[in-house]
C-alpha cells in the first residue's frame, strides 16, 4: 500500500516537473501501453535521468526500473533511487556480485507475474550519439525468465525517446511506443519454450534480441552524428512548415519522421540539400529573421490582437507570476547553474533534473513553513503556500514565453518591412530548400522500395 503512494505521488511529481523542464512533450502510440498484462518496457536512453522521469510520465505509471548498481555511488543521487523504487543491477562487464543479479531478476520475475511492469535500457549506457547503441541481453532474458516462472501473456514494450535540444532549458520532448513483442506469439512461432530457457537456450535468447532491437530501432531516432542529425531536421522543419502553410510549431513526430527519410537519401543529394540549407540559414542570420518569418506573412492587425492578449494575461496572472519569481529564482539558478556544470550535453539533463527535484521542493517547504508560522494557522495554510509556489512558477514561465514570442514576432515584422527589397533572394533560396528536400525523399523512397523488391 504505501509503495502504491509513493507511486503515485511520483507519477504526480514528474508531471509537474516536466511542464516546467520541457516546453512541450509529445506522445505517439500510447494506445499500444497494454493496461492488464506483465509488461517489460526497453527505451532508449540518449538524455540520462531525464529518460526514466520522461517515461513514468508518459506510461502514466512508474514501472520497476532496472539500473546500474554504479548508479548508487552518486550520493545527490541515491534518495531518489531508493525513492523511486528502481533496482540495482551489475553489468557483465564488470566484476559485480552475481547474488545482486540473481535478486534483481527474481524481483523482476514477481512484478511481471503479478502483472506488473518493469522497464530497463537495453544499452546499458547513456550516450549523446542520436543512434541505438548495440543491445544487451537482460530485457530477453528477464521476459524469458519470467515466462519460465510462470508468468504469462508478457508483452516487451518499445518505447523511442527524443529530444529536440538537449543543451537548452524549456525543449521539446517526443515518447513514441512502438509495436510490442508478444512473447507467448513469439514462442508459438519459433523460439524454443520458455521452460527449455531455465536449461540456457542462448540461441533463444540472441533472436529475442534481436527482435527487441529491431522493433526498437523503428522508433528511435537513427543518425551518425548530432551534426547530421540537426542539419537534416532543421531542412525537415522548413520544408514541412511551407508544405503546411502556416507559421505554427511543427511537431516534433513529423519532422523526425521526414529527418529520417532524408538520411537514407544518396549521399550526394544530402550534400547539397545542406550547401542549400547553409546558404538559406546565413540569408536569415544576416537579415535577423527567421523561417517562421516568411512562412506566413502576419500583418499588424493579427500582431496587435497577439501583443493585446499577451497584455492582458500578463496582467491578469501578474501576482500569481510575481510570487512565483520570488520563491522560484533562486532555484531556478542553482538548476540552471548545476547545467553549466556538467560538460557533456548527456550529463547536462541529469544535473539539472537532480538538483530541480532538490531545490525547488525544498524552497516551497521552506516557504511553506515560515508561512505557518507567520500566519500561526497550521498546515493548510502551508499546503495552500507550496501550491501556489508550484502554480506561480508556472505562470512566471508562461508569462515570459509569451512576452518573448511576441516580442520576437514584432522584430520580425520590422525586419521584413526594412528589408523587403532583399526578400525575393531568400525566399528563392527557401523554396530551393524545399524543393531539395522533396527531391532527396523521393529519392530515399524510392531507394527503399528497390531494395524492399529486391528482399
Amino acid at each position: 500500500m504505501l509503495r502504491g503512494l509513493v507511486d503515485q505521488v511520483l507519477e504526480g511529481v514528474t508531471h509537474l516537473v516536466l511542464r516546467g523542464f520541457f516546453r512541450s512533450v509529445e506522445s505517439v502510440g500510447l494506445d499500444r501501453v497494454p493496461r492488464r498484462r506483465p509488461v517489460v518496457v526497453v527505451a532508449n536512453h540518449f538524455y540520462g535521468f531525464v529518460d526514466p522521469v520522461l517515461l513514468v510520465s508518459a506510461l502514466g505509471r512508474v514501472p520497476r526500473f532496472l539500473a546500474k548498481a554504479s548508479l548508487w555511488r552518486r550520493p545527490l543521487a541515491r534518495p531518489f533511487l531508493s525513492l523511486a523504487g528502481l533496482v540495482p543491477i551489475g553489468s557483465p562487464s564488470r566484476d559485480e556480485t552475481t547474488a545482486r543479479n540473481a535478486a534483481a531478476f527474481s524481483f523482476s520475475v514477481r512484478v511481471l507475474r503479478g502483472k506488473g511492469m518493469v522497464a530497463l535500457f537495453p544499452e546499458g549506457i547513456t550516450h549523446d550519439v542520436p543512434q541505438l547503441a548495440p543491445l544487451r541481453t537482460g530485457a530477453a532474458r528477464l521476459a524469458l525468465h519470467a515466462a519460465a516462472a510462470g508468468a504469462r501473456g508478457v508483452i516487451i514494450l518499445p518505447v523511442g525517446l527524443m529530444y529536440d535540444d538537449k543543451l537548452a532549458l524549456r525543449s521539446r520532448a517526443l515518447v513514441r511506443v512502438g509495436e510490442p513483442v508478444d512473447l507467448d506469439a513469439e514462442l508459438r512461432d519459433g523460439l524454443r519454450s520458455a521452460a527449455a530457457y531455465g536449461d540456457g537456450d542462448h540461441a533463444a535468447v540472441r533472436r529475442l534480441t534481436t527482435l527487441i532491437e529491431q522493433r526498437l530501432r523503428a522508433v528511435v531516432p537513427d543518425y551518425p552524428d548530432f551534426r547530421l542529425a540537426a542539419v537534416l531536421s532543421r531542412a525537415a522543419e522548413i520544408a514541412l512548415r511551407a508544405r503546411r502553410g502556416d507559421d505554427g510549431v511543427v511537431p516534433l513526430a513529423e519532422r523526425d519522421a521526414l529527418a529520417q527519410r532524408l538520411v537514407r537519401a544518396p549521399a550526394a543529394m544530402t550534400d547539397r540539400l545542406i550547401d542549400a540549407l547553409a546558404r538559406y540559414v546565413l540569408d536569415l542570420d544576416l537579415l535577423g529573421l527567421r523561417d517562421h518569418h516568411l512562412a506566413r506573412a502576419v500583418g499588424q492587425r493579427g500582431l496587435l490582437g497577439a501583443a493585446l492578449t499577451t497584455g492582458v494575461q500578463v496582467v491578469a496572472l501578474a501576482p500569481l507570476a510575481i510570487v512565483g519569481l520570488v520563491g522560484n529564482l533562486l532555484p531556478f539558478w542553482c538548476t540552471r547553474g548545476a547545467g553549466r556544470v556538467a560538460a557533456a550535453p548527456v550529463s547536462k539533463g541529469t544535473a539539472r533534473l537532480l538538483v530541480a527535484l532538490v531545490t525547488f521542493p525544498a524552497m516551497w517547504l521552506g516557504l511553506g513553513v515560515v508561512a505557518v508560522n507567520v500566519t500561526g494557522r497550521g498546515w493548510p495554510v502551508g499546503v495552500a503556500a507550496v501550491a501556489l509556489l508550484a502554480l506561480g512558477g508556472l505562470a512566471t514561465v508562461h508569462c515570459l514565453e509569451r512576452i518573448v514570442r511576441v516580442r520576437r514576432a514584432w522584430r520580425g515584422r520590422i525586419a521584413l518591412r526594412d528589408r523587403r527589397t532583399l526578400l525575393a533572394d531568400v525566399r528563392a533560396d527557401r523554396q530551393r530548400v524545399v524543393a531539395m528536400v522533396a527531391e532527396a525523399e523521393a529519392s530515399a523512397l524510392d531507394w527503399r522500395g528497390r531494395a524492399r523488391g529486391v528482399m
